[in-house]
């Protein structure tokens, strides 16, 4: 098949790309085709395309200085996805694959995420995301071209940046770190799998538009994470007890309450799809 992949360089583009040698692949880097909701050549880029995967977004950002930090967000995740998506149609690319976010469902939810349920974003990222489904679910019920959307949670492996980054660093180097208390469970996600369900749905056929979650089976607490992290990584795992309340607390004063958040608060989903 001839394939075409935006995100090539990113975390779980590169590993797609090393999946799908069999195939003839158009890598459509920054290198290549630049701002990609400016981008208007794809016509030259899609000529004989079979399957596009779309990989490339401004991904969510801790600490986010943009002035209009949604406005920047719809620019790359909605307008570009749109610029793409009415491409492909022009071009007669048969399925595009678009990498979302769980994000798009929400945070917090006292039970699990599941496919059907109604898209509540809360922050400026989710609702750029839920905006570009929403435009591809408009493009694909006006043409022929099939969608299918993935909506993971936070995707970890070998080469990630990012979060899990951060606390796989931390945990390498021995640090005491204070979240014996949290027993909050969250999904997450091997980039394997979904590398795996890239691959395995560029031939499938069923539902023209459809949404899917994706995670590993059992959510953990970040205790659980970080024991596993260790035992990885052939380190100890120094945890103590301080009493979530005050940290939330203390960090929600220092304007920090968003890592109190991805730490501590349940966000699991699964899917029947």
């Amino acid at each position: 098949m001839k394939i075409l992949i935006t995100g090539p360089n990113g975390f779980v583009g590169k590993h797609l790309v090393q999946e799908l040698t069999e195939h003839d692949l158009i890598l459509a880097n920054r290198e290549l085709i630049g701002d990609i909701s400016k981008y208007s050549q794809w016509s030259e880029l899609l000529r004989g395309v079979d399957v596009v995967v779309h990989l490339a977004a401004r991904v969510h950002i801790m600490q986010d200085h943009a002035s209009d930090p949604l406005s920047e967000f719809r620019k790359i995740n909605v307008e570009g996805t749109k610029k793409l998506a009415k491409a492909c149609v022009e071009a007669g690319v048969k399925k595009l694959i678009y990498l979302s976010s769980i994000k798009v469902n929400g945070e917090g939810k006292d039970s699990d995420y599941t496919d059907d349920d109604p898209p509540a974003p809360e922050d400026d990222y989710g609702v750029s995301k839920l905006e570009a489904e929403q435009a591809l679910r408009k493009i694909s019920d006006q043409s022929d071209l099939a969608v299918l959307i993935i909506r993971p949670p936070l995707i970890y492996g070998d080469g990630v940046r990012g979060n899990y980054a951060t606390l796989e660093r931390v945990v390498k180097k021995g640090l005491p770190l204070p979240f014996k208390g949290f027993r909050a469970k969250r999904s997450l996600l091997d980039y394997q799998k979904l590398v795996q369900l890239n691959s395995s749905n560029l031939h499938s056929t069923g539902e023209k538009f459809k949404v899917c979650l994706l995670a590993d089976k059992n959510p953990l607490t970040t205790p659980e994470l970080v024991h596993k992290i260790a035992s990885d990584n052939q380190v100890k795992a120094r945890l103590f007890y301080f009493p979530p309340i005050l940290l939330k607390l203390m960090l929600t004063i220092v304007g920090k309450k968003s890592i109190y958040q991805r730490l501590n608060t349940r966000l699991t989903c699964k899917s029947a799809k």
